[in-house]
């Protein structure tokens, strides 16, 4: 599930034998010095990381939460995926995407903060959005019913102001959402059903 890449020759073993990684990259980062991230090619310019910031506990909640201690586990585990998410990227092995939502230190908005980390790390958009459906319902083994819109599928649809494809960030501000044939205005009221 976790990426933790030691070599090249290992990513591409990965691809060719179809496999898929899970990096949950977002919960080492959200509790490590951002700046890190500069230094390991990652490119996080001041505004995204504000955007970031603004979608997640703040970090002296989970300072607090952690008695003001990074683990010297989760320091060496973030070590390793700065180095392994770039190489699974250029090695074109099979990402999807995931988080700890749930678990202190990530909440349920983490799946589009793990989509702009990995478009930071140097992943396509499209590669992107298929991360989080395709290959996500592949890694739970539900290829054959989610992860795509087609006939027979069974798919939640978020709409936004702009096409994803072109700005990512606009996963930040989802307006409605079709669930199970429904639709939600969430600007209106996150409650009602139209």
């Amino acid at each position: 599930e976790i990426a933790e890449l030691s070599s090249s020759v290992q990513a591409k073993l990965l691809r060719d034998h179809g496999k898929i990684i899970v990096p949950t990259f977002v919960a080492a980062f959200d509790e490590m010095p951002v700046e890190v991230l500069s230094g390991a090619g990652c490119d996080l310019d001041d505004g995204l990381r504000e955007r970031l910031e603004a979608t997640n506990y703040s970090r002296e909640s989970l300072r607090d939460y952690r008695h003001n201690e990074v683990p010297d586990s989760l320091r060496e585990w973030f070590d390793r995926l700065i180095i392994a998410i770039p190489r699974a990227i250029r090695a074109g092995v099979t990402i999807a995407i995931g988080t700890d939502a749930g678990c202190k230190g990530t909440n349920f908005r983490s799946v589009v903060r793990e989509m702009l980390l990995m478009r930071a790390f140097g992943a396509g958009a499209l590669d992107v959005l298929r991360m989080a459906t395709i290959n996500g319902a592949a890694a739970l083994g539900r290829s054959h019913a989610v992860g795509r819109l087609q006939p027979g599928f069974v798919a939640d649809i978020v709409f936004t102001a702009s096409n994803p494809a072109d700005d990512m960030e606009t996963l930040l501000s989802i307006r409605a959402v079709a669930h199970r044939g429904r639709l939600w205005d969430l600007a209106a009221d996150p409650l009602r059903v139209i």
